[in-house]
């Protein structure tokens, strides 16, 4: 095997996994067979609908037209059931050249860019779709011969194989997409570290967790702004490095007059390290643990500090609605004086002095 054929061999592997080689590999066998263009399409016979993967040599308007109007007069069409991986065709063994360059697939799309005489090979069949590899010769020349048909069939294994692997990246690329989607639609913070805790990729939420400071991520190194926790994730992250089967205690950062934001630190078992750099081996979930919807939380609060009724009315309102003493007069439809009163109590119930502080008490008595 010649050294031009194993270099285009390297060449066809490697647009396998870089969409863009295709460019390159159609130039270089159009240069092998004396062609002046060629395309890789997608094209569905049937409906008579195609689009371009990409081409060169062509003019970009009548590629457009192509696709608009001239694509169902494509004499391959007319052999539709014959194109099948590795399938090569020639322009003259599906129509006579002369019979070809009297239709309107000619004179209307060929012959305005000086083409005539194309040459295909089938790289992919799914269904009634196919992608065919196209080449063009100039018009006036004649078609390809023996030697440049046998290229083609030396190297149709290989370009099948790659156009197989090729399809798969693309969809292994728009199935990421779909999860990336997923992944910053989740109502938790989500931030996935490697086997030495650099961080790999964190999702919106994680992300807003650290424009607010709460999280600080410089250098794929995350640590948190609340000391006494980051010590306890930074001892939870050292733990797992140790033992990858740990099982790790939740870490809470607490605050004066918000929920607590608490961080689960979840090992990703995968087997024996690899020392990929890419591997996911934590995953940091991130949630508050928003007093909006425990009210058994308030509840039992409550309880423990022998309010009563209406007090704990008094405290859910102050508590899950974010409301004044006077708002929630009016939603529990008493008067400020008696909603003053019922606070008075509480405060002295709990040991608290000022609203802040009451609802601070109640946070930091949520269990994550």
């Amino acid at each position: 095997m010649s050294a031009e054929i194993l270099d285009t061999i390297d060449m066809i592997y490697s647009a396998a996994v870089d969409p863009a080689g295709w460019g390159r590999v159609l130039k270089r066998l159009a240069d092998m067979t004396g062609s002046v263009a060629g395309g890789l399409t997608l094209e569905d016979p049937v409906r008579g609908l195609g689009k371009p993967i990409t081409f060169f040599g062509f003019d970009p308007d009548h590629v457009q037209r192509c696709f608009d109007h001239y694509l169902p007069m494509n004499p391959l069409f007319g052999i539709e059931a014959k194109m099948q991986p590795g399938f090569i065709v020639a322009n003259e063994m599906v129509v006579a050249t002369d019979a070809f360059r009297r239709s309107e697939f000619y004179n209307g799309w060929a012959r305005p860019q000086g083409l005539c005489s194309p040459l295909s090979i089938v790289l992919h069949r799914s269904a009634g779709r196919y992608i065919p590899l196209t080449l063009v010769r100039p018009d006036g020349a004649d078609e390809v011969n023996g030697e440049q048909l046998g290229l083609l069939e030396t190297l149709s294994p290989h370009l099948i194989r790659a156009m197989e692997v090729s399809l798969k990246m693309e969809r292994l690329d728009l199935y990421q997409d779909a999860l990336q989607n997923c992944f910053d639609r989740l109502p938790v913070g989500i931030v996935l570290l490697d086997d030495a805790n650099r961080v790999l990729r964190i999702n919106s939420l994680a992300g807003r967790y650290v424009s607010s400071g709460i999280i600080d991520i410089r250098h794929a190194e995350i640590r948190i702004k609340d000391t006494a926790a980051n010590v306890a994730l930074q001892k939870s992250l050292a733990a797992r490095i140790h033992d990858p089967c740990a099982v790790l205690p939740d870490i809470s950062i607490h605050f004066d007059v918000a929920a607590p934001v608490v961080i689960n630190v979840v090992p990703i078992v995968n087997g024996e390290p690899d020392f990929d750099d890419g591997r996911i081996a934590t995953m940091l979930v991130i949630r508050s643990t928003s007093i909006a919807n425990a009210q058994r939380v308030i509840e039992d609060f409550a309880v423990a500090h022998d309010l009563t009724g209406r007090e704990l009315a008094l405290l859910t309102a102050l508590a899950t609605d974010g409301a004044s003493v006077a708002e929630c007069a009016s939603q529990l439809k008493i008067g400020l004086p008696t909603a003053k009163t019922h606070l008075q109590r509480i405060f002295a119930k709990t040991g608290t002095r000022r609203q802040g502080e009451l609802l601070s008490k109640i946070f930091r008595s949520v269990h994550p």
